[in-house]
């Protein structure tokens, strides 16, 4: 009994670290308020694709040490195969994605948050 509690407890651990970085997908209608991401320390966001239906004013702006800058706008929905977009950006950060303000403003975005695991970067001591 102790060790089949002790697998459950391993299988659990191990689907949690394995899927904490899941992808989630939004869509965003014509009106609908924007969709924040709050991106922490040591962490990054993936973008993998930003879709919209033609409309120019839908974007995707992050807030980093209190500017703010619109990034990317959405690829237009009719594109046969679009390549995958994989933007990323490290935290600390708020990722803001806006849907468009008139007919048809509507937005599709895919994405990751996850740890930064991926530091290039050296440090000096």
């Amino acid at each position: 009994m102790k060790l089949l509690i002790i697998c459950l407890v391993a299988a659990v651990a191990f689907a949690t670290s394995t899927f904490a970085d899941a992808l989630h997908t939004n869509v965003l209608n014509f009106g609908d308020p924007a969709l924040k991401i709050d991106v922490p320390d040591d962490h990054i966001v993936t973008v993998i694709n930003y879709l919209g239906s033609g409309n120019g004013d839908s974007n995707l702006s992050v807030t980093k040490d209190g500017k703010s800058t619109v990034i990317r706008y959405p690829t237009d929905i009719s594109i046969l195969n679009p390549t995958p977009l994989n933007l990323i950006i490290a935290g600390p950060a708020t990722v803001t994605i806006t849907s468009g303000s008139t007919l048809p403003g509507n937005v599709v975005v895919t994405y990751r948050v996850g740890p930064n695991n991926h530091n290039s970067a050296t440090r000096a001591d």
